[in-house]
């Protein structure tokens, strides 16, 4: 059993994926299905890009340029760690999901990356519940 000083390796890695990893990965993904796709999946390529862009600079502007409190801050707090940091997370990959449904998608690829990476987070997530 893992103690306090000893943690459990997968929890660090789920704690290291959504926190620093995640968002930055799935950008890179919604910047190629913007550039590749047409129509309705490139606007929500396009919407996924704007969210996770959106997320990382309210993640790290505000050290940045020394505001570490104020409404500003407490509301892009609120958004980070919704639901246990999960949900922005969530939605974020939903537009991604989304994109891959609608008419004007191309390069599967993308898709099967980016489900991938979501069933690594949500299996990291599963096992941090259980642990």
């Amino acid at each position: 059993m893992p103690s306090f000083i000893d943690p459990d390796p997968v929890i660090l890695a789920f704690f290291t994926m959504r926190q620093v990893l995640y968002v930055e990965v799935l950008a890179f993904l919604a910047l190629l299905r913007a550039v590749t796709a047409r129509g309705p999946s490139q606007a929500l390529g396009l919407a996924c890009l704007v969210f996770c862009l959106a997320f990382a600079a309210g993640k790290f502007v505000p050290p940045l340029i020394g505001l570490y409190e104020g409404p500003l801050v407490a509301a892009v707090g609120l958004l980070r760690f919704a639901g246990g940091g999960m949900t922005a997370l969530l939605f974020a990959s939903a537009l991604l999901l989304l994109s891959a449904v609608v008419r004007g998608r191309r390069f599967w690829g993308i898709d099967l990356l980016h489900v991938l990476w979501l069933g690594t987070l949500v299996g990291l997530w599963g096992y941090s519940l259980l642990a």
